[in-house]
């Protein structure tokens, strides 16, 4: 469901104690599901979760330090840093 972006306001904050924990946890899929899922959030729910997001941030960090990160996880990772650079270029779609 949080793939899908459903409930992310609830979701995401009981995701993340588990990512601080262990960053690429197996979700219910592959060694960094989890995480893969929340990063998928629409950047306007950053936005308004700047606690979240700063949290996210550090997973994120903690995560690119991991071994085991595969290259889409990695690719992923680096995607979701861009976009919050510039969390507002979705507003300008």
């Amino acid at each position: 469901m949080l793939y899908q972006q459903f409930y992310p306001e609830t979701l995401v904050p009981l995701a993340l104690p588990l990512l601080e924990q262990e960053p690429l946890l197996d979700g219910d899929g592959y060694p960094g599901d989890l995480l893969s899922s929340v990063l998928h959030q629409n950047a306007s729910f950053w936005r308004n979760s700047p606690d979240l997001l700063s949290r996210i941030k550090t997973v994120v960090d903690q995560a690119l330090s991991e071994n085991g990160l595969s290259e889409s996880e990695r690719v992923s990772i680096e995607a979701f840093k861009a976009k919050m650079e510039r969390p507002f270029a979705d507003v300008l779609k």
